[in-house]
Parts: C-alpha cells; structure tokens; sequence
C-alpha cells in the first residue's frame, strides 16, 4: 500500500461563526459530526475558548460513522444517532426520526461541503447552524510521486475516501495526462457521493463501498 495524501487540512479563515456557537453552546439540542477531523478541529477550538466538555453537557451528538464515533468516544464522549449508512442523506434520515421541530442544530464542518443536511433538517422544522470548523486544501507535494508511479505501472488500485480527494487528485496529476496514467488501473469509492464526483472527473469506479470496510473487501473481491 502507498499512501499519498491528496487532501490535507487548515483551520478556517476566520474563527468568528465557530466562536459565536461556542459563546451559546447551551442553546443547542443537536451537534452534528460528519467527519474525525470535524471532532479534532472543534475540540481544539473549545479548549483554546477556554472551555470543556461541560459546556456540551445535555446536547445530543450525532456522528456520520464508526471512526467519527470512536474520535468522539476518544475525547469521552458518547454518541446518540449513528446513520447506518455513512453520508448525508442517511444522517437527515436517522435524525429525521425525532422530534426536530424548533430543535437547534449545530453543524460544524469544513468550508466545502454538500447542502443536504442543513436544507433537510430545516425543512423538518428544526434551526440549523452551520459553522466553518476547518478547511480543506490541497497538498502542495505528491503530484510528481503520484505521476510517476502510474507512469511506471506500479500501481494497480487507487482508493478514494471523499468527493475532496477525487477532485485533489485530478488537479495534482494533470487532467490531460490522466486518461493514459490510469489505464487498466481499479479504481474504488467510498459511497456514491464520491463514486458520481469520480465519474464527473472522468474516472470510472470499479468498486463503490458503504463504508471503508466495505470499499476494501470489494476491492479484494
């Protein structure tokens, strides 16, 4: 296995939405995590605010899939909903279940990031803050090692874990070189999100996973 980052994470431009949710954490009855690095981008914030995981006492946590549940279980929290599908439209579903109405809800995540679950949730009736907790950016080295690997023929599979990392790749390797260097290599998605950005970067998913887990048994199959 190579790995080779084509995604790489900073905090956002500005503090303030984050900080403003963290100065009311009390008016929430919902946060939302989508992501690990959502959880480790958040707490970081919140002890740097001077703050602790008393302030997030009585709010319900909802966490997108098992690692984002272990992070949070890691900083000794526990999780309330976990969506048994590990995107968006199964996160507005599960959720969908309680009583929203009038909820407030928290949503911290990254700067690029689909509609689906703040448009849902309030068309449920509930109160939806979205707040920038961290960016997503592109690594400045890898494209030349990621080149000249294909180039070589010594790759043989590529995974990609989010629509972010299909698009990263794209750029770092070079949209005209692309059809050539990725001739008769398999390529896998995590979930379907990710599978149609693939196929909109003109790149044909041979597996489509649920989850991680999933992702690699089909690509072992």
């Amino acid at each position: 296995v190579v790995a080779i980052p084509t995604i790489d994470f900073a905090p956002p431009t500005s503090f303030k939405g984050l900080d403003r949710a963290m100065d009311r954490l009390s008016v929430y009855d919902w946060i939302i995590f989508t992501s690990a690095n959502a959880v480790h981008f958040f707490m970081d914030r919140l002890a740097k605010r001077g703050k602790d995981l008393s302030d997030l006492y009585g709010i319900k946590l909802c966490a997108i899939g098992p690692k984002t549940t272990r992070t949070l279980g890691n900083y000794g929290l526990s999780v309330d909903v976990v969506p048994q599908e590990y995107m968006a439209e199964s996160v507005v579903e599960a959720l969908g279940r309680k009583k929203l109405k009038g909820k407030r809800i928290l949503l911290p995540r990254s700067k690029i990031a689909r509609e689906v679950i703040p448009t849902e949730l309030r068309s449920l009736g509930a109160r939806v803050d979205v707040v920038e907790v961290y960016r997503t950016i592109v690594p400045k080295k890898g494209g030349d090692r990621i080149r000249f690997l294909l180039q070589e023929k010594k790759i043989h599979a590529i995974t990609f874990t989010s629509s972010s990392t299909v698009k990263n790749f794209v750029e770092m390797v070079g949209k005209k070189k692309l059809p050539s260097l990725i001739e008769g290599v398999a390529l896998a998605s995590i979930g379907p999100v990710t599978a149609e950005t693939m196929r909109k970067c003109g790149l044909k998913p041979h597996v489509v996973g649920s989850s991680l887990e999933s992702m690699v048994s089909g690509l072992v199959e």
